[in-house]
């Protein structure tokens, strides 16, 4: 995406995999582009960061990134409905395959503020998501 201005609309988020407060590491679109996110936890302000950082995401990373998403989502909706299924393993190969490759190779990368649209029920057992996002750099 380099250097070009974000259109301000808000755009869905397509998957997360942290939340602190809201999506703190996920997938969302920008421009209508896919873009990883990531906000940091700063040691120094004892908080996470107000700028994400955001970067392209390829259609091999994000279609492996839905279908994780996909698996929590099954999980989550069994646990929600009692069934005690067995705790959700999210560092399978295919999580370290992403985590060694496209969360890590962030060429192209800069930093925003998001303004969140959040969907008030908050269920973790939604596919996609409800949660909308406005980048502003």
């Amino acid at each position: 995406m380099g250097r070009e201005k974000t259109r301000n609309l808000f755009e869905p988020v397509l998957c997360y995999r942290e939340w602190w407060d809201c999506p703190r590491f996920g997938v969302a679109l920008v421009n209508g582009v896919p873009h990883y996110f990531e906000s940091l936890f700063s040691d120094e302000l004892d908080e996470y960061s107000l700028e994400f950082e955001l970067w392209p995401i390829d259609d091999d990373a994000l279609g492996r990134e839905l279908s994780l998403h996909r698996e929590f989502v099954r999980w989550r909706s069994a646990f929600d409905a009692g069934e005690s299924p067995a705790p959700f393993a999210p560092n399978g190969p295919e999580e370290s395959a992403l985590d060694a490759g496209p969360r890590r190779n962030r060429r192209d990368a800069f930093s925003a503020r998001p303004e969140w649209r959040l969907d008030q029920n908050r269920s973790h057992a939604i596919d996609p998501p409800r949660h909308l996002v406005c980048w502003h750099r």
